[in-house]
């Protein structure tokens, strides 16, 4: 008879050690890459960072005349980049949902973070942009068709009531959601025909959620992925969580390609894989560009001394 086998603590003590590590190790390298950011010419890396090019402060003489990008002159060295501040922003809706990704919520939390009124201060790439704007135009058409359905009430009421369903939208999911509603409405107008024209516009509202990602395939897709892989890494449902992921910010099937494929680079590493299996487990995608760019920076590893990290990480800027 066989015998059920007993987790084993150490490994378990080093799995959690190593997702810790990823998100911690993204951040940290986001922070430390910051003052040189898109800096294109590595011969001026060199020039003006020599053996210590990490946490350093911005500095726009150091972009002049080189092919490059000056986007961080409100930040300070030890600041997050745009890529890391997304990253914060998906483990917080991971934290605020007991460890599980819900998309809706964490649109919620990236339009919370960046847009009008946010805590966020610095550049806004067009992924940021496109999706904000992409988010609020649906928000906008959802608001039309609500005030749009037939009420027989007067049409200030009918507008409060949008007011109170959107104001819980933006707090609440799910159940909790339907009685915050009907709370919300029975505290001015405890009438039952009301409370139900108010789960009206909730439906009209949800059946109009969805997927409001800029069509872009840049580094966000990936850059905020680590602590979704670190809470799904070993799970059935790693595929799909980190599909939904992507699509929030970037609905673009080959970002979704990118995306997934380096989620399972992750899981690989955070279980505990050497760096061969690492990178075999990105060739495991079906799709032929990601294998693509993954075999030629195999074979250019060693030759040029190009990282396959680095080949892997500008692939996600194809057009």
């Amino acid at each position: 008879m066989s015998q059920e086998r007993k987790p084993n603590p150490t490994m378990e003590s080093d799995r959690r050690d190593r997702a810790k590590n990823a998100i911690l190790g993204a951040l940290v390298a986001d922070a430390a890459a910051l003052g040189l950011h898109w800096i294109y010419d590595q011969d001026r890396v060199r020039e003006v960072a020599g053996n210590t090019p990490e946490f350093r402060e911005p500095d726009a003489s150091a972009y002049e005349g080189v092919p490059s990008f000056f986007a961080h002159g409100k930040k300070r060295a030890g600041d997050l980049s745009q890529y890391g501040e997304q990253a914060l922003v998906l483990l917080r809706s991971l934290v605020d949902n007991d460890g599980q990704l819900d998309a809706a919520h964490y649109e919620r939390r990236f339009r919370d973070h960046f847009g009008p009124g946010g805590e966020y201060v610095g550049y806004i790439d067009s992924v940021i942009r496109d999706t904000l704007y992409n988010a609020n135009h649906a928000e906008h058409e959802a608001i039309d068709a609500a005030n749009a359905l037939p009420f027989d009430g007067d049409g200030a009421l009918k507008h409060r009531l949008v007011t109170k369903v959107m104001s819980n939208v933006s707090s609440y999911q799910g159940e909790e959601l339907r009685r915050g509603v009907e709370g919300s409405v029975r505290m001015t107008h405890d009438d039952d025909a009301v409370v139900a024209h108010a789960f009206k516009i909730l439906e009209e509202i949800q059946s109009r959620a969805g997927y409001h990602g800029a069509e872009d395939v840049q580094m966000p897709a990936i850059s905020k992925l680590p602590a979704l892989v670190a809470r799904y890494a070993g799970t059935d449902e790693l595929a799909d969580k980190t599909e939904a992921a992507v699509r929030v910010t970037n609905n673009d099937d080959t970002a979704v390609a990118f995306g997934l494929a380096a989620a399972r680079m992750m899981e690989a590493a955070i279980t505990g894989e050497d760096l061969q299996a690492v990178v075999q487990a990105g060739l495991t995608t079906d799709d032929d560009r990601v294998r693509g760019l993954i075999d030629k920076a195999i074979s250019l590893d060693g030759q040029d001394h190009t990282p396959v990290a680095k080949i892997f990480g500008l692939s996600c800027n194809l057009e």
